[in-house]
Parts: C-alpha cells; sequence; structure tokens
C-alpha cells in the first residue's frame, strides 16, 4: 500500500521501502534527517514506549527533527512531561509535547469518541554540537510544530517514516 501512495504522488522514485520492527530499527545510529511516526507505536504490544522512542530517536542525525504522534495514554507511556524534559537533559532541543487530541479532533471529547483523547505529538530536534552548527546561516521552512532547514536543490535527505503495516 505504501508503494502505492508514493507511485499515486509521483514520489516513488525518491522513495525506499523496507519493512521491519518498530522495536528493532536495522539502521546506524545517526542515519536519518528526520524521523516521523504516526499511531504506530501503541500498536507494539509488550514494549517499553519510552524505551521504543529511545530507539527511533537513536537512528536520527545531530540536527535533525523528529515528530512522533500517537495515543499516548498515561498508563502506556508514563508521564510525558517527564520524558520531555529527559529527551532536554539529553541535549535534544526545542523538545515540545502537542496535544494533538484537540489540535487535530477539535475537542477531547470528539478524540475519545475515536479512542484517540490522548492523542499527543512528540516534537523536537537533535542538538549539532556548539561550534558548526548544521543548520547555520540557512533559511528554514516551517512547517506545524518542527522546522527542517533546506539543503539546496536536488539535495537528499534520508527520513524515517515509522508505518504499521498489516498482512
Amino acid at each position: 500500500m505504501c508503494e502505492k501512495n508514493a507511485e499515486s504522488e509521483g514520489v516513488a522514485a525518491r522513495c525506499r521501502f523496507q519493512h521491519g520492527a518498530a522495536n528493532k530499527l536495522d539502521f546506524p545510529d545517526g542515519s536519518f534527517d528526520a524521523v516521523v511516526s504516526n499511531y504506530v507505536y501503541h500498536n507494539v504490544i509488550g514494549a517499553d514506549k519510552r524505551a521504543l522512542l529511545r530507539k527511533t530517536l537513536r537512528v536520527l542525525k545531530r540536527g535533525g527533527a523528529f515528530a512522533l504522534n500517537d495515543d499516548m495514554k498515561p498508563r502506556m507511556y508514563g508521564n510525558m512531561e517527564e520524558f520531555a524534559q529527559e529527551l532536554r537533559d539529553m541535549g535534544y532541543a526545542e523538545v515540545r509535547l502537542i496535544d494533538t487530541a484537540t489540535e487535530a479532533f477539535g475537542s477531547r471529547c470528539r478524540a475519545a469518541m475515536l479512542m484517540l483523547g490522548n492523542s499527543r505529538m512528540l516534537v523536537g530536534r537533535k542538538e549539532t554540537p556548539r561550534k558548526n552548527r548544521a543548520f547555520k546561516g540557512r533559511k528554514t521552512l516551517s512547517v506545524p510544530a518542527v522546522q527542517f532547514s533546506p539543503a539546496g536543490p536536488g539535495a537528499l535527505h534520508r527520513c524515517l517514516d515509522v508505518r504499521v503495516c498489516y498482512g
């Protein structure tokens, strides 16, 4: 299905799909410019969700951005405000939790009707070393909650998009 979607959008030649397990990402540290996920991790049964998020962020390059959206129920994720602070303490920048239950669905009540009452997005950036910042001097393109820096025409960026595949 992902392959068909990429083809219908005209981007298939620039995409490579690889099946794998979210709790065992088979990529070296610092492999991707961006990491995105939309309602995936609550489906990974028996996993420590915070450990799973840390494993995902391991493959993000310094200076790279992340946006991880899920139904972050406290019984599954614990206190996500504490986790966001833990990421800041580890050196991640611009870490925020966005209440997507109200932002995306208009109200927590509407989101709860869809069983997404604890829908939140964790966003931020993996900090670059103080000397030689990757984005210094470049213009940035703003998108909701995350900033990406264009590297110029024809630049290739690697983005990890974690998805659930059935069947």
